[in-house]
């Protein structure tokens, strides 16, 4: 059954905060649905207090849900799976690993199209939104142990460590040549 209470999506919110706080700041809009947990004056009064606006999605539309929909349900075992096979990183990344299932869902190929001379292609949503694949080279293990160099700047002198140790939690959405590490 779906039965939350406010209580229950408070919580979510704090578990994502925290999540979030590792890759990408903090919580800037929250858009829900018009379920009971988020009309009341529980809810929103958190939001309030936790500086974070509120809006409301679009009335529900069969055709849009269903991607929705599909789209978590595709996600969200993937980023189960992502934290569970990285065994040092726990379940304040759960944030990052959802982004990290997203970005393979769209980077796979994905949809048969037909060409014009009958042959039966696929192409991955990042081809579709870019007109070329993802180089798969670029790829790289979520969880994996990895080392990020310093800068000059970040290093107290030149006999300081060149290098970090961390945790690879996924790509910039910002370059798709950056990545996140998270040393802990």
């Amino acid at each position: 059954t779906k039965q939350h209470t406010a209580t229950d999506v408070e919580g979510l919110c704090q578990r994502l905060r925290a999540s979030m706080r590792f890759v990408v700041g903090d919580i800037d809009i929250i858009r829900t649905d018009g379920a009971s947990e988020f009309t009341g004056t529980q809810f929103p009064d958190y939001l309030a207090d936790s500086l974070i606006g509120g809006e409301r999605s679009v009335a529900y539309d069969p055709t849009q849900m269903g991607g929705v929909e599909r789209g978590w349900g595709v996600c969200t075992p993937d980023a189960r799976c992502l934290l569970a096979c990285s065994d040092k990183l726990g379940r304040n990344h759960w944030y990052s690993a959802t982004r990290h299932a997203f970005f393979l869902a769209n980077v796979k190929p994905s949809r048969p199209t037909k060409q014009i001379d009958g042959k039966v292609t696929t192409s991955s949503a990042f081809k579709r939104m870019y007109g070329h694949e993802y180089p798969l080279q670029r790829l790289r293990t979520y969880g994996a142990p990895m080392r990020y160099t310093l800068d000059e700047e970040q290093r107290d002198s030149k006999f300081d460590e060149t290098a970090r140790a961390a945790y690879y939690v996924g790509i910039s959405p910002d370059n798709s040549s950056a990545h996140y590490a998270w040393d802990g």
